[in-house]
């Protein structure tokens, strides 16, 4: 059987494919169990007297041929006995199983409807009925059946997991999330339910990524995000430049200036950072990550002794806050700076900041935290703080004590209005407290869509349970080549290039030879314009695959690219056999080589049957200026009025989704 990991895994990308949908799953474990129980309680039970012996002999052969693996024979075998006593439920339903073990889902659902007909309450049959028509890509059908196998099982982690994929099909990635939340709490060491909850948050940013750049383009809310976006695809000037240029803006929220020093801080722009922490200090003196970037720049300038101090001070005020934030706002710190504060950690005796110590250590190392974990499924349950205050939320918010803040706010956030939504969003994101920052800055945006901060906090807090979750599922499978290459596409997909590439590599240390990871890392460089790169691991995966369609076509274009035109069409001719997305474009490139060797009535054809897949008006421009060497004016200036509005409607969703001020008309 084939397990969540080996069906996503087979999937197939192109440069130019939409996001795959999420694929259908199953594993051997749950199949075999069900089988015995069924053999057991449905043939020996109901046999009457006179058959049982020819029953019993049935029974047997078909037990055999599960043992074997021999799916189609046992089918038969359950047939045959559904002949001599067609009121064996038990016999059908193990029918309907080697049905879909066989892959034959039509068949199977026929039998599994058999089944509840029968009896509506069987679960077996709910929960494979559902599966098998995800497998034929009918999830509207098969949540009706998968709610109620839930509803007989409500901690059935298989039944959960695919509700949220069902879901995932049908876009409602909140509920889908929900699911695979209830499947994470019912079995943590789930690396489906772990998986399917990353990949759930990561579409729920995106949603609310692109709702912000809807409404809030030039919002500094969006800038911000998108400086930061850039910053991990280690785009760094691109970064420091919008970083500055937010500088000088008004800040937004509490703590706004802070957030922008300390990605400055991260980038080296040392003096730049440490005004922007004084600033907010001045205004804000309870902004914790003001003070704890306050601690980055003594570590810079070799005062660990003050940087200690503002760990003690911090840890002291809210050590959720600490152990939520080091690690980023240690992030960019010269080998030579990390080697002295991990010295300095190592001499801290103090008994009591034995914890901070550990803390401190392990954000040096990048390792995540438990409560990082915890998060991404339920709020944190028991956050532990000193004795309770009687201060308003607000007042807690405004000292930095944030873990007190969100205690006396969570127990009532479905009551609470946008602006305590907004409070609960900050204390709760700086305490570590993911879970509830991402619900209620999710319910303050149905309140007030026009409020971007709202949005703003959705985006991150989903952001950070995505790779949490995807981080956990590693963790769960370290040494799983599969997993690997899922959180690659996971991670590529969202474009998180930097987090991909590691994945993908981690894949192919643990299988050299294995086709999969390697085509994944090529894919990566090559979305992230990493050329000489792409074309050095597609070599690799070619050597280990060479007739691959789609491994086949990224070589050809990158061979396009490089005007090494007759090279290129042996690869391209191989694409046509791939992706059905891709096709388009191979003619796309096939015209162009075409067009560039002279060929041009071939270079008409071949562009003219590319225009399907005219995201930009590339393929339409290319065309005007065949049709312009052909002498045909007429076709020639259709076809560049068509690139034109192409190319202008494009501009503007990329405007929209990547929250870009559109440029002025003199730069134009």
């Amino acid at each position: 059987m084939e397990s969540v990991f080996d069906l996503m895994v087979s999937r197939s990308w192109s440069p130019e494919a939409g996001r795959p949908g999420v694929s259908p799953w199953f594993t051997s474990r749950i199949l075999m169990m069900v089988l015995c129980l069924s053999l057991e309680n449905g043939l020996g039970a109901q046999a009457t007297t006179t058959a049982q012996s020819q029953l019993d002999e049935l029974s047997a052969r078909a037990a055999e041929a599960q043992r074997r693996d021999d799916y189609q024979q046992a089918a038969k075998v359950y047939q045959e006995i559904l002949k001599l006593r067609p009121d064996l439920t038990g016999a059908r339903l193990n029918l309907g199983l080697m049905q879909f073990s066989l892959k034959d889902y039509s068949a199977a659902i026929q039998t599994f409807e058999a089944v509840l007909h029968q009896n509506p309450k069987v679960l077996p049959a709910n929960l494979f009925l559902g599966l098998s028509l995800l497998r034929l890509q009918r999830p509207r059908e098969a949540v009706a059946y998968l709610t109620r196998a839930q509803s007989l099982d409500p901690r059935n982690e298989k039944t959960l997991v695919a509700l949220g994929q069902a879901n995932s099909i049908l876009r409602d990635y909140g509920q889908a999330n929900n699911w695979y939340s209830d499947a994470a709490q019912v079995n943590p060491q789930s690396a489906d339910a772990w998986y399917g909850l990353g990949v759930s948050y990561l579409a729920l940013s995106r949603e609310a990524a692109q709702q912000l750049a809807r409404t809030g383009a030039a919002s500094p809310y969006s800038q911000v995000l998108i400086a930061e976006s850039l910053e991990q695809q280690s785009r760094g000037e691109d970064a420091i430049k919008l970083y500055e240029r937010l500088a000088t803006t008004a800040p937004r929220h509490p703590c706004f200036r802070a957030a922008v020093g300390l990605g400055l801080a991260r980038l080296g722009e040392i003096d730049s950072a440490e005004q922007l922490f004084q600033s907010e200090l001045k205004n804000s003196p309870g902004c914790l990550p003001a003070r704890l970037g306050v601690a980055r720049v003594a570590i810079e300038h070799g005062d660990l002794a003050g940087a200690m101090r503002s760990f003690d001070e911090l840890w002291a005020l809210d050590s959720h806050f600490v152990e939520s934030s080091a690690a980023s706002s240690l992030a960019g710190l010269a080998p030579e700076k990390v080697n002295a504060l991990r010295a300095r950690l190592g001499k801290w005796i103090d008994g009591e900041n034995k914890e901070a110590r550990e803390v401190l250590t392990a954000a040096l190392a990048g390792e995540p935290s438990e409560q990082d974990f915890a998060g991404a499924v339920q709020a944190t349950a028991s956050l532990k703080f000193s004795a309770g205050s009687p201060a308003s939320p607000r007042h807690l918010f405004s000292e930095g004590r944030y873990s007190l803040c969100t205690q006396a706010l969570r127990p009532n956030l479905e009551k609470l209005y946008s602006a305590d939504l907004l409070i609960l969003a900050r204390c709760a994101f700086h305490s570590g407290d993911y879970r509830t920052a991402f619900l209620a800055s999710g319910r303050a945006v149905k309140l007030d869509p026009e409020n971007f901060e709202s949005s703003y906090w959705r985006i991150r807090t989903a952001e950070k349970l995505a790779s949490n979750s995807l981080l956990h599922t590693s963790v769960l499978n370290p040494n799983s080549a599969r997993v690997h290459i899922l959180l690659g596409d996971a991670y590529r997909e969202g474009e998180h290039f930097r987090e991909a590439e590691e994945e993908y590599r981690r894949a192919i240390q643990i299988s050299p030879h294995g086709f999969a990871g390697h085509f994944g890392l090529a894919t990566t460089y090559y979305q992230n314009f990493k050329i000489d790169q792409a074309a050095e691991k597609l070599k690799e995966a070619l050597d280990l695959k060479s007739d691959d369609p789609d491994a086949s076509f990224l070589m050809g274009s990158i061979l396009v690219l490089r005007r090494q035109y007759d090279r290129a069409r042996p690869y391209l001719l191989k694409g046509l056999q791939g992706n059905p997305n891709n096709v388009p474009h191979v003619y796309a490139l096939f015209g162009k080589i075409d067009a560039a060797q002279g060929r041009l009535k071939e270079a008409r054809v071949e562009l003219e049957k590319s225009l399907e897949a005219d995201n930009d008006g590339s393929y339409h421009y290319q065309l005007s200026r065949v049709y312009t060497q052909l002498g045909n004016k007429q076709a020639a200036a259709a076809a560049l009025a068509q690139s034109e509005a192409i190319r202008k409607a494009s501009a503007q969703r990329a405007v929209r989704r990547l929250g870009l001020l559109p440029p002025s008309t003199s730069d134009q």
